[in-house]
């Protein structure tokens, strides 16, 4: 859950690795065709267990607490696109919001 009433988000950071070039993650607003809040390329980080920060714009106009949901996309579908370590929305203040 992110509580978007008592904060305003610009920006997300996600900790990602990879294995190969090519997946998307979408995150969504209560459901996986929810409210599209940005959507993150994710780059072949060379493993599973070499992590890289990835950072996305987001514009949020939402009030109260809400689900976010991960849309993972890719190919070949059936096998681990790549992985999320955590999630961090960035405030315009610079402080952060973490979501696990």
């Amino acid at each position: 859950d992110v509580d978007f009433e008592s904060n305003s988000f610009d920006s997300v950071s996600v900790r990602v690795a990879s294995e190969m070039e090519g997946g998307t993650l979408e995150l969504r607003l209560n459901s996986k065709e929810g409210k599209l809040l940005g959507e993150i390329a994710i780059p072949n980080t060379g493993g599973k267990d070499k992590w890289q920060t990835v950072n996305v714009p987001v514009n949020v106009k939402e009030d109260g607490v809400k689900d976010l949901v991960l849309v993972f996309k890719g190919e070949p579908k059936g096998q681990n696109l790549f992985y999320v370590n955590w999630i961090t929305f960035i405030t315009p203040n610079s402080e952060t919001s973490k979501s696990q």
